[in-house]
């Protein structure tokens, strides 16, 4: 063939795609026989045009066609080789407008080369399948189906397709509606398609679409709407508006309610609530059709959400078993309740959802929890209507469980949100339970409501941990006399809030002022108006010590209405207002009322939850610890049965850190063997830093904040694990720059 055929025929090839593709493939160009012999008789295809591949990677471009290793692949068309590829495993040969993929090409060929129907283009390679491509390459953009009407013949299929499921979803999300819907929906049908006794059995669509009936299945309520059909192949951008999550190269999720080009939707949300029946077609190239109908409920939406909960508390006992308790939502759509978790506060997963947390649940406990690893949680309630409805998280509770030891108890009296903080909820017992985990403490925490309701016996902590943010409505009578028979009995207090006095000395009654006074030592003097930051007073456990408080913008909120407070009973200030001599906290060491055993008591006049940044919370928490000389418990556990990890100190640390750790006494005839680790893992939970270890007795290391190769890390959270045979223990570390 000259020159002027080849272009000739050029032109000829590529009006008729174009013509093709103009008319939305109404015409249909010359059938072409089968790429193999014997070429006039149908053969299997195992692939189809436009099926999914990878996990919503791409279009299939082609068909595939079984052929074993090494057979004879023969040329549909006469024409020119265009282009090759000798090797890998998507070796082809492109001869004119068709290609013959993971085919090794004749060695007699090259680009250039007339080749006539019948040819031998090359041998099948490894993978055992011609992937024939109809289109494409350099001169022939547009990629067509071959199993067209005027493609690849003779083809015949009379083995219709198969809906599996029709499932409905929020549009543009994975939340599953079941069969009561509102709002926009999306429409998404598992289907697939077998292609007679010549092919596969798990084949993608030709094409699909759906329409809306009277529940009588009868009266059309929306028209047919075409999803899209399969002709030219699109652009692999599009795949997701086709192919739905799950879809990979052997499963297909079709969304229903889209075009290939665009995201679209069933709106249900101006029709008129009742039963309707969605019908689901699917067809194959020759016309072959299955149908689903799904009976489903159109409901009014309900964009209102349930209430957030309220969180009882968050703890456990020394048996390892962490329970979660909360307040039951009394709404009529309640469907249930969804947990979080978190180790920092910033990264949250849910741990538990409505199917288990149903709407009857008010608590949760897990058995064989870890020690010493401080959780912390928030809950969520969801309703049941048709797009479930997700309220505000509640506040955020925490627990760090230990099975000996010492244990502090924190209760949240805080439930104000008409002062300083206005949210329907709160972060800040999490401020507390970060600091006293960092402090090397296991603690639980309570509402205070909860105290009263479960009689919580005070004396189960070492110490009592309350906090009260700027509430004016603080200690009830009740807890009043629980906190009185706790000081009398030798014990630790710790109180923050910046109304306290304002709401038992100013405002309250005969018994409220002698509680004042008398157990948490102070008298109340008036409002502090400055209160950008606190100094610590010489000779008391705030010695040498300046806190800055937030102004609002550092994670809480400004304290416009903190306590001036003085001494009382015997206390001592140990806190005053930056650039004031008025008190803003007191101390005190010795007995309460009629008890003989002394206790201690710190009180803060402002909320603790309003000192920034963390390490200086941290080293307040540190201090009136040491102030309480709570036993951490580690010279008790340095020769225990089982190995454990200590927090570390300092914490937050700016150059070098100290981690200590034991192995136990049983240690020793597995560490040459098997050698432990102290692993430390940045928040996003990459192992940074590794250090092996082989001593059974207590021991540590110092740690300055480098990794593996010995550069600096960021300030940030990180996480020290030590790893043994049979258990591993987590601490949080902060790293200051």
């Amino acid at each position: 063939m000259n020159k002027l055929v080849y272009i000739k025929t050029l032109i000829i090839e590529s009006s008729l795609i174009t013509l093709v593709s103009l008319l939305g493939f109404n015409v249909s160009v010359l059938s072409y026989p089968w790429p193999l012999a014997s070429q006039n008789v149908q053969h299997k295809v195992s692939g189809t045009f436009c099926e999914c591949r990878g996990n919503r990677d791409h279009f299939h471009d082609g068909i595939d066609i079984p052929l074993v290793q090494g057979k004879y692949v023969l040329s549909v068309d006469s024409g020119f080789v265009l282009s090759s590829q000798l090797g890998g495993d998507n070796a082809y040969i492109r001869v004119g407008r068709y290609a013959y993929v993971h085919v090794i090409p004749n060695p007699a060929l090259g680009v250039g080369d007339w080749v006539e129907i019948g040819d031998t283009v090359g041998v099948t390679n490894w993978l055992n399948h011609i992937h024939f491509k109809d289109g494409g390459g350099a001169s022939y953009t547009i990629e067509i189906n071959a199993l067209r009407n005027g493609g690849i013949f003779p083809f015949i299929d009379t083995k219709k397709p198969t809906i599996a499921t029709v499932n409905f979803y929020v549009n543009g999300t994975n939340i599953l509606l079941g069969n009561t819907v509102s709002g926009v929906v999306d429409i998404v049908a598992r289907a697939y398609d077998g292609i007679q006794v010549y092919g596969g059995y798990n084949n993608g669509l030709y094409k699909m679409g759906y329409q809306i009936f009277g529940s009588d299945t009868v009266t059309p309520v929306i028209d047919y709407f075409s999803s899209y059909q399969f002709d030219a192949l699109p652009g692999n951008n599009y795949i997701t508006n086709v192919y739905a999550p799950g879809s990979n190269t052997s499963t297909y999720y079709y969304y229903v309610t889209n075009h290939i080009g665009s995201d679209n939707f069933w709106d249900t949300r101006f029709m008129p609530t009742g039963d309707y029946v969605v019908a689901v077609y699917a067809s194959d190239i020759q016309g072959n059709t299955d149908t689903a109908y799904v009976l489903v409920t159109v409901e009014e939406s309900d964009t209102l959400p349930p209430a957030p909960p309220i969180l009882k508390s968050v703890g456990g006992d020394f048996a390892k078993n962490l329970t979660i308790e909360w307040y039951p939502n009394t709404e009529e759509d309640l469907k249930g309740y969804r947990l979080y978790h978190s180790f920092d506060g910033v990264s949250w997963n849910c741990t538990y959802n409505e199917g288990i947390l149903t709407r009857d649940k008010t608590s949760l406990t897990v058995n064989y929890f870890p020690n010493d690893l401080a959780l912390f949680f928030r809950l969520t309630t969801v309703d049941s209507s048709a797009i479930p409805n997700e309220s505000d998280p509640s506040d955020i509770y925490g627990t760090r469980l230990t099975s000996t030891g010492s244990k502090i108890l924190i209760v949240d009296g805080f439930d104000r949100t008409t002062g300083g903080w206005n949210n329907p909820s709160h972060p800040f017992a999490m401020s507390y339970g970060l600091a006293v985990d960092t402090c090397g403490y296991a603690f639980d925490t309570y509402a205070d409501e909860a105290v009263i309701d479960d009689s919580l016996q005070y004396s189960n902590y070492d110490a009592v941990v309350y906090l009260f943010g700027d509430d004016d409505m603080t200690f009830s009578h009740t807890e009043q006399t629980l906190i009185a028979q706790y000081l009398e009995g030798g014990r630790n207090l710790l109180v923050s809030g910046s109304r306290i006095g304002y709401d038992l000395d100013l405002s309250g009654d005969s018994l409220d002022k002698i509680f004042y006074n008398e157990c948490l030592k102070a008298i109340y003097v008036g409002e502090a108006t400055e209160t950008d930051s606190i100094d610590g007073i010489s000779g008391t456990i705030f010695d040498g010590a300046s806190y800055p408080l937030d102004d609002g913008t550092h994670g809480s909120y400004d304290v416009l209405e903190a306590d001036y407070i003085d001494t009382a009973c015997g206390s001592v200030l140990n806190l005053h207002y930056y650039g004031t001599f008025l008190g803003a906290g007191v101390q005190y060491e010795g007995t309460f009322g009629d008890g003989t055993d002394p206790g201690k008591l710190v009180y803060l006049a402002f909320p603790f939850e309003t000192v920034y940044p963390e390490s200086s919370r941290i080293d307040i928490m540190e201090r009136v610890l040491d102030f309480f000389e709570i036993d951490i418990g580690i010279s008790d556990l340095s020769y225990s049965d089982e190995p454990r990890l200590f927090q570390n100190y300092p914490n937050p640390f700016s150059q070098t850190t100290v981690i200590r750790y034991s192995l136990g006494v049983n240690s020793k005839n597995h560490s040459r063997l098997t050698p432990y680790t102290l692993r430390i893992y940045d928040l996003s939970g990459r192992l940074v830093k590794q250090f092996a270890i082989h001593d059974s007795q207590l021991t540590s290391i110092v740690w300055n904040g480098t990794d593996e190769y010995g550069a600096k890390l960021p300030a940030g959270v990180y996480f020290c694990k030590l790893v043994t045979p049979n258990s591993a223990e987590v601490r949080r570390m902060t790293l200051l720059r």
